[in-house]
């Protein structure tokens, strides 16, 4: 049977993979790749982020030579669906289960090594430290239950959660990706063919259109049920859900 491959890091080694056997990405099912943008918001330059900026030859690779399914989890969709900080405290919270704890005491290690720390008031519940970190997650101003309250950005669980239960996903589009090797401020930013013009030749002419190129569409989340996230996460941790 088939498998799943779910990438939450920089794509170098399944591009070796690739590179080692060509017919690799045939013996997979589907990839599902937390990273890249679609709206040229970067985390770790202005305008990509981390995972492709890290190797974006690689991400090219898989983008434009793996024939498989695949679907893209950007940086921008964390951003628009951040968990709220008083359910992200119950999440990570050290009296649940060893899971809780673990998530609690590497919020708190992940906030001081990453020297960006956010100091997130809960509602009788524990301080979460929680750190604006390239790959992992963050914090960001969110409108939750009291005014200046914060968000906490989940990045990998998120896509990890959405694969598991399918009905996360409220909205998805498929559309060509490219990802930008050069350019002095884009180097690492996706390009996402919204419009569909990259396979016209009406619109851009040689060498940017090429008859023979043919760009394959990638899987492009752009709205999710965060409540079942939350919801998955809760019972992961060992925590009180909504039902409880």
């Amino acid at each position: 049977d088939k498998i799943t491959l779910i990438a939450v890091a920089p794509l170098t080694n399944l591009a070796a993979a690739h590179s080692i056997d060509p017919c690799f990405s045939s013996l997979l099912k589907e990839v599902v790749i937390m990273g890249g943008n679609m709206e040229g918001k970067g985390n770790i330059t202005l305008s990509a982020e981390f995972n492709f900026y890290f190797d974006p030859e690689a991400a090219n690779i898989v983008l434009e030579e793996f024939c498989c399914p695949l679907t893209l989890y950007t940086w921008e969709l964390c951003l628009e669906h951040p968990i709220p900080a008083t359910q992200f405290s119950q999440i990570a919270h050290p009296g649940h289960s060893p899971i809780s704890q673990y998530l609690f005491w590497i919020s708190h290690y992940s906030a001081y090594t990453h020297h960006n720390v956010d100091l997130v008031k809960m509602h009788s519940s524990p301080d979460v430290l929680a750190a604006k970190n390239n790959t992992g997650g963050g914090t960001v101003d969110g409108n939750d239950d009291t005014e200046g309250d914060k968000a906490f950005v989940t990045a990998d669980p998120m896509a990890v959660a959405s694969w598991i239960d399918p009905s996360i996903v409220l909205e998805r589009h498929t559309r060509p990706v490219m990802v930008e090797l050069g350019g002095h401020w884009t180097r690492g930013m996706c390009i996402v063919d919204w419009e569909k013009k990259a396979a016209d030749p009406e619109v851009l002419t040689p060498p940017f259109f090429n008859k023979e190129e043919h760009r394959r569409g990638v899987g492009i989340p752009t709205r999710l049920d965060t409540h079942k996230i939350v919801q998955m996460m809760l019972r992961a941790a060992g925590a009180p859900t909504a039902a409880e």
